[in-house]
């Protein structure tokens, strides 16, 4: 009895198979296998071309620095930066009240007018949401984001994600205080 039910459930397995071989459901399949790898190898075209953006940018010169707002350390920092470059965008991303930021830049002697504030922010992940509109608007490649040691390995992380997606390369830099 026992080998007799086993030779059924056989039998029935290969009726259930049967209606795979059908041609009405071989058709399905294979346009699905088609469109699975039609979708794998577009998906992998995208990738490859991020990643050669990306490669290209990091061995670019800095477009743009990305100032991550909560310390006045970051905007001192930055401001003493830009007298050695001054073509350089500056964003300062929820930073020191606007009126601090312009005397910061005075005192050090920096140039102002390339500075832009971002204001929405609430967070690092906000930090680098926001910004990335600008920073595309400015046709950035390269962007050094300057925070403090403590920030840096989430900002880090979250730069390389965020902006990395868009085939911005993320450089970091410390202003040297917490």
């Amino acid at each position: 009895m026992g080998a007799l039910t086993l030779i059924y459930i056989i039998r029935m397995g290969d009726d259930c198979d049967r209606h795979k071989q059908h041609p009405k459901y071989r058709g399905r399949r294979q346009w699905l296998r088609a469109a699975g790898l039609g979708l794998t190898l577009v998906a992998s075209i995208m990738l490859l071309g991020n990643a050669i953006a990306l490669l290209q940018a990091a061995h670019a010169p800095v477009d743009a620095y990305l100032v991550l707002g909560g310390s006045r350390d970051r905007e001192i920092y930055v401001a003493q930066l830009v007298k050695q470059q001054p073509d350089i965008e500056i964003l300062i991303s929820q930073g020191s009240p606007d009126p601090c930021i312009v005397l910061i830049f005075e005192r050090y002697g920096a140039p102002i007018s390339r500075v832009w504030l971002e204001k929405c922010a609430r967070s690092t992940f906000d930090n680098f949401y926001f910004s990335l509109a600008i920073l595309q608007q400015w046709g950035v490649r390269k962007v050094q984001v300057i925070t403090s040691p403590t920030h840096l390995p989430r900002a880090k992380w979250l730069g390389q994600i965020i902006l990395g997606a868009r085939g911005m390369w993320v450089d970091t830099a410390c202003s040297g205080n917490k």
